[in-house]
C-alpha cells in the first residue's frame, strides 16, 4: 500500500501538488495549533487561580461580621454565592482556632482535595469595620485580630475538561483548514491535469495520424503555450504531410504513366514477337520441308553433311520461334486456360516415351514413378511445363538419371521433376527463370538449348496458379 502511494505521489501531478499544498499547511497548522493550545490553557490556568484568589480575599472582607456574630445561615449563603459566582468547587470558614464553622462543596475527602488548587486567607476585623458598625465596636473583638480563615478550592478537572474541550476544537479546526486546503489544491490540478490530459489527447490524436487534432486552451500560462506549440506542431506537420501527399501524387501520377508506357511497349513487343514468330514460322516451315526433299534426292556425301547442317539450323530457329511464340503468347494473355478432370498416369507415359530415347543416348537413366491419381487442370498447359522441365533435367545432367514423381498433399498434387545434374548456385536460382539465362552455356550452343525453358514453366504455372518451387545443390542436383 505503502508503495502504492508512493508511485501515485510521485508520478502523478494531482498527488505532487497535493503533497506540494497539504504537507506545509498541516505543519503549519500543527503548530498554530500547539502554540495557541499552549497560550489558551496557560491563561485557563491563571484564570483559575486568578478566580481563586478574587473568591478567597472577598469572602475575607464579608464574612467577619457573620463570624464574630456566629450567624451561621449568613455564613453558608455568602459561602453558597460566592462558589456559585466563581465557579468553585468547595469553600470553608474556620475560626482563629481551626474549627470548622460553615462549608458548601466537597471538603471531606483528602483526595479530593489534594486534586484542587486552594487558595486560603485570614479573616481580620478592621477598623473600619467597627467604626461603620455599632455591633461591632460593643462585640469586644479585637481590632485587627484573628477571628478565622477562609479557604476555597477550584477542581482541576475543570482545566482538564477545558483541555479536551482546546484540543477537540483545535483538532477541528485542523482539519477544517485542512480540508479546505485539499480541496483547493484538488480543484486546481483538477484544472491543471484536465488541461494537461486535453493537450495528451491531442498528441495521441497526432500519433494517430489525425492531423486535425488542436488544443482548445487559452494561450495564457505555462499550459497554453505547451498547447500553442502542440498545435504549431500539428499544423506544421498537416503542412509536411499535405506536401508529401502531393510529392506522393505526382511521383505516382509519373510511375502510372511510365507503367503505362512499359506496358504498352510490352504487348507492342509481345504483339510484334507473335507477329513475326507467326508469319516467319511458314517460311520456315517451307524451308525445312524443301531441305527435307533436297536430302532425299541428293545422296553426295558433302551434300548430305551441308544439307544435315542447314536442317540442324532450320530446327533450332524454328524451335527458337516457338519459344518467342509462347512467350509472347503468354505475355500477351492470348492463352486460355480449359481446366478438365484427367488421369496423370497416361500424360506420364507419353512423356516416358518421348523422352526415353534422348535419355538413353546420354547413357542417363529416366524413371517415371507410377501415379494413379487424377487431376483438375489444363492437360497441355500441364504437360508443357512438365516437357521444359523434364528437357532441362536431360540437358543439364551428365552421369545418373532423372526421376518424375507426384505425390498427394491433401487436395493437391505435387509434381517433381528432380536430377543428378550440375546443379544450381543460391544466388542464381531466380535468375534462371528468366529469358535467355543459361547459366552453363557461355557460349549460347543451341543443341544445349535456348534459355526460354524455365522462362515459359514460370508463366505457365502462374497463369494455372500453381506454385513453383527449386531446390537445388551445386553439383549434387536439382529438384
Amino acid at each position: 500500500m505503502h508503495a502504492l502511494f508512493s508511485r501515485w505521489w510521485l508520478s502523478s501531478i494531482r498527488g505532487r501538488m497535493l503533497v506540494i499544498a497539504l504537507l506545509p499547511a498541516l505543519l503549519t497548522e500543527f503548530g498554530m495549533v500547539a502554540y495557541f493550545t499552549t497560550q489558551t490553557l496557560a491563561t485557563a490556568e491563571d484564570g483559575m487561580q486568578a478566580r481563586a484568589a478574587n473568591a478567597a480575599r472577598h469572602l475575607a472582607d464579608t464574612l467577619p461580621y457573620a463570624l464574630v456574630s456566629g450567624d451561621t445561615a449568613q455564613m453558608d449563603a455568602l459561602l453558597k454565592t460566592e462558589a456559585g459566582n466563581n465557579r468553585l468547587s468547595y469553600a470553608r470558614v474556620t475560626d482563629a482556632r481551626g474549627q470548622l464553622v460553615a462549608s458548601t462543596g466537597d471538603t471531606l475527602h483528602r483526595a479530593v482535595l489534594a486534586d484542587h488548587h486552594r487558595q486560603r486567607v485570614e479573616i481580620r476585623l478592621r477598623a473600619a469595620d467597627t467604626r461603620n458598625d455599632p455591633f461591632l465596636s460593643v462585640s469586644g473583638a479585637s481590632v485587627d485580630g484573628l477571628l478565622g480563615h477562609a479557604e476555597v478550592g477550584v477542581s482541576r478537572d475543570q482545566i482538564s475538561t477545558f483541555k479536551r474541550e482546546a484540543l477537540i476544537h483545535a483538532a477541528l479546526l485542523m482539519l477544517a483548514a485542512l480540508v479546505l486546503t485539499g480541496a483547493l489544491a484538488w480543484r486546481l490540478s483538477n484544472r491543471l491535469v484536465g488541461q494537461l490530459r486535453h493537450v495528451g489527447q491531442v498528441v495521441g490524436r497526432l500519433a494517430c495520424h489525425d492531423l486535425t487534432a488542436r488544443a482548445q486552451l487559452p494561450p495564457a500560462g505555462e499550459v497554453g503555450a505547451l498547447a500553442a506549440g502542440v498545435n504549431d506542431m500539428a499544423e506544421a506537420l498537416q503542412a509536411h504531410r499535405g506536401e508529401l501527399e502531393q510529392r506522393i501524387r505526382e511521383a505516382t501520377a509519373g510511375l502510372a504513366a511510365k507503367k503505362d508506357m512499359a506496358e504498352r511497349a510490352h504487348h507492342a513487343k509481345s504483339r510484334f514477337f507473335a507477329a513475326a514468330s507467326h508469319d516467319l514460322r511458314q517460311p520456315l516451315h517451307a524451308l525445312s520441308l524443301f531441305v527435307a526433299a533436297l536430302k532425299a534426292r541428293n545422296q553426295q556425301t558433302e551434300a548430305q553433311t551441308l544439307i544435315e547442317n542447314i536442317e540442324a539450323s532450320t530446327a533450332a530457329m524454328e524451335l527458337l520461334f516457338n519459344a518467342l511464340l509462347d512467350i509472347s503468347r503468354l505475355d500477351a494473355g492470348a492463352i486460355e486456360v480449359h481446366p478438365v478432370h484427367f488421369p496423370l498416369q497416361k500424360m506420364l507415359r507419353d512423356l516416358e516415351q518421348q523422352f526415353g530415347a534422348v535419355a538413353a543416348e546420354k547413357r542417363l537413366r529416366l524413371r517415371f514413378r507410377p501415379c494413379d491419381i487424377t487431376l483438375y487442370s489444363d492437360p497441355l498447359l500441364i504437360e508443357r511445363i512438365l516437357v521444359n522441365l523434364i528437357a532441362n533435367a536431360i540437358r543439364y545432367t551428365d552421369d545418373g538419371g532423372v526421376l518424375v514423381a507426384c505425390r498427394r498433399r491433401g487436395r493437391m498434387v505435387r509434381l517433381s521433376v528432380i536430377d543428378t545434374g550440375r546443379g544450381i548456385p543460391p544466388d542464381q536460382r531466380e535468375n534462371v527463370f528468366h529469358e535467355f539465362v543459361q547459366l552453363h552455356n557461355p557460349a549460347r550452343d543451341r543443341s544445349k538449348g535456348l534459355g526460354l525453358g524455365l522462362a515459359i514453366v514460370s508463366r505457365l504455372a502462374r497463369l494455372l496458379g500453381h506454385r513453383v518451387d527449386l531446390r537445388s545443390r551445386p553439383d549434387h542436383g536439382s529438384m
